[in-house]
């Protein structure tokens, strides 16, 4: 499929509720997803940390999308979503927008590492918002490498609950990290602190989840980056 890539500032606002009712909606359970009018807001503000790319087709349908968090702080951008429409799965649309947003966003920002967030199909099973197997295979297809840290998404609402069994994996990290399969503990805690007070406005020193990931980064100075075929086993 012929499709063009662009980023938030270079759709209207009609394509951007497009990415989150007709993309984004479907591909992820209430859970995991800010709600519409958050997204709206974040992503037609001109200095918020939140940016995107929409993939639209030959007749300016938008067919895809995804969205990313930059935590300036410590110099990590988090690629919040990466969905394509449903019907439109599997057909290289995916790997076009993750390849192409991964450039442009390393150009734009300088980060010292772009990660995502993933289900471990080990912990959850294919449901009407996806397959995380064919998800992780994508991203395996495409170099991506899983930190073995316990990850769990922050809750996103006040009311809502944290949505665990989920991988961190490294989109793309310096040529010194991708070449020796380790990344800078410093850097990761830095995100995961920043993550969590973006998300739920504290941290909880007595919190077991928060110590376990603590634990996990704690160990060393520098964390291993494991192939995600490993968690496909």
């Amino acid at each position: 499929m012929d499709i063009r890539i662009c980023n938030e500032h270079e759709v209207d606002d009609t394509r951007l509720a497009a990415l989150y009712d007709e993309v984004l909606a479907p591909s992820f359970p209430p859970s995991e997803l800010v709600t519409r009018v958050e997204f709206l807001d974040a992503v037609t503000d001109p200095v918020s940390d939140t940016c995107a790319f929409v993939a639209l087709d030959a007749t300016g349908e938008v067919v895809g999308g995804i969205v990313g968090e930059w935590f300036a702080e410590c110099r990590v951008l988090l690629a919040s979503y990466v969905a394509v429409a449903p019907g439109l799965r599997g057909g290289g649309i995916g790997r076009r927008l993750i390849t192409e947003s991964l450039t442009r966003w390393w150009s734009r920002f300088s980060p010292l590492l772009i990660v995502g967030e993933v289900e471990d199909p080990r912990v959850h099973p294919a449901t009407e918002y996806g397959d995380p197997v064919a998800r992780l295979r994508l991203y395996d297809g495409l170099g991506a490498l899983i930190l073995p840290v316990p990850y769990f998404q922050p809750a996103l609402h006040k009311d809502a609950d944290r949505v665990r069994g989920l991988l961190l994996m490294v989109f793309a990290a310096s040529p010194a990290d991708r070449s020796d399969g380790y990344v800078d503990a410093s850097v990761v805690r830095g995100f995961l602190e920043q993550n969590l007070l973006a998300c739920e406005g504290r941290i909880d020193p007595d919190d077991e989840e928060i110590g376990a990931l603590r634990a996990a980064v704690d160990r060393a100075d520098r964390i291993p980056m494991l192939a995600p075929r490993q968690y496909l086993a």
